[in-house]
């Protein structure tokens, strides 16, 4: 008997996928969980550790940009009705139907979600247009392009919050931190942009010119009605980010309206994203109360805004940098090139939300290798151009 449930114990903890139990499933999907919110994991862990310095009290309840949160979430439901309802891929498609050259149709693919990105955020960018272009151009029997198109669709993206408001998610909280106007990051940040898309053009042109078969796109129909609640409800969120109409009152009729018009987004919405921002407002909050660490950060930021930002950003990405550093600095320029800047390097952090990609769709031929050195390559271009701008 004691045997019996011996073995049943260890069928219970086995990883081995043939002994029957689902254990094994278990344990895979529990580690891809870590894997795919690894950046959310170290936030909240960071949060947690500055509790102990700092207990709990209701000051905490002032940490958190709700406006940052809400805007961030309706966002993102809206964009997530529009992925589901196919627009993305079907304006993509009628876009590739008519081109026939290789270098032609990597150029496209990388710039459509550099474009999108501009309202979408570069993250959602990212997981919606990288295996659109993988299926495409496998599809199109150009499979030698996948990771040329993969890797510079990943630099193009990066640079939507450059030059956009809604580019990158953590550009809703320095809009409303910072009350920047729409076209401050265009005013201000204008020759980080054009040294960026510029590289990425040169970068294009290493394509070799050739025939290619159009990918075929098939024949889908956008539903009008659908697609036009969506885009106004766009344009709800983007006047409620600048203040035109209150967040607490767009934010709640277009929650209402999504549960209505698409509910399957609320179970499709990333969420890790949310709880990474509340974590690293958290962090915050408490490092400004208390003195050794708020006296620390102050000094060594200030004045270092740009190269500091950007190397920080190689340890712990651009988000929990966009988020914290700004409380100890108000040098926008520097620090806003800085957090940008850091967006690129060799950092696997900044990079791993395409690493995932890559497993998933089996992209080989030393793609991280790669990926990393093309990310060095932009990190020193864009660095040196934010030098001139800002010390010069």
């Amino acid at each position: 008997m004691e045997r019996k449930i011996f073995k049943r114990k260890l069928k219970l903890f086995s990883t081995d996928p043939h002994d029957g139990t689902d254990a094994y499933l278990r344990l895979l999907k529990f580690k891809n969980l870590l894997k795919n919110n690894i950046i959310v994991i170290i936030a909240v862990l960071g949060a947690i550790i500055t509790c102990f310095f700092v207990p709990p009290d209701k000051e905490y309840l002032n940490y958190v940009s709700y406006k940052t949160i809400l805007c961030l979430l309706s966002l993102m439901l809206v964009v997530r009705g529009l992925k589901d309802c196919r627009f993305f891929g079907i304006m993509s498609g009628k876009i590739l139907d008519k081109i026939s050259d290789r270098r032609a149709i990597a150029t496209v693919l990388i710039f459509l979600p550099a474009f999108f990105a501009l309202f979408i955020t570069n993250d959602i960018a990212t997981i919606t247009f990288i295996p659109f272009a993988i299926i495409m151009l496998s599809q199109a029997e150009a499979n030698d392009l996948i990771p040329f198109v993969v890797i510079m669709q990943t630099m193009a993206v990066k640079l939507s919050g450059i030059v956009s408001p809604l580019g990158n998610a953590q550009n809703l909280f320095l809009i409303d931190y910072y009350d920047f106007d729409f076209f401050w990051f265009v005013k201000n940040l204008w020759p980080l942009a054009l040294a960026g898309y510029g590289l990425t053009f040169i970068m294009c042109l290493f394509v070799k010119k050739g025939k290619l078969n159009p990918p075929p796109v098939g024949e889908y129909k956008l539903p009008k009605f659908e697609l036009l609640i969506y885009f106004v409800m766009f344009v709800f969120i983007i006047i409620s980010i600048f203040d035109v109409l209150p967040y607490y009152i767009v934010t709640p009729i277009i929650l209402v309206v999504m549960l209505f018009v698409h509910p399957r987004s609320y179970k499709k919405a990333n969420y890790g994203v949310i709880i990474m921002f509340t974590a690293f407002f958290v962090m915050s909050g408490n490092f400004l109360r208390m003195p050794s660490v708020n006296g620390f950060l102050t000094k060594i930021i200030a004045g270092n805004e740009l190269w500091l930002s950007a190397l920080a950003s190689q340890l712990l990405t651009n988000n929990p940098v966009a988020l914290v550093f700004p409380t100890f600095s108000k040098n926008t320029v520097s620090l806003m090139y800085g957090i940008n800047i850091g967006k690129y390097g060799t950092a696997p952090l900044n990079n791993y939300m395409v690493m995932s990609l890559e497993r998933k769709y089996d992209v080989k031929k030393h793609f991280v290798l790669k990926l990393l050195a093309v990310n060095f390559l932009y990190f020193l271009v864009l660095f040196g151009v934010a030098a001139l701008v800002v010390y010069l």
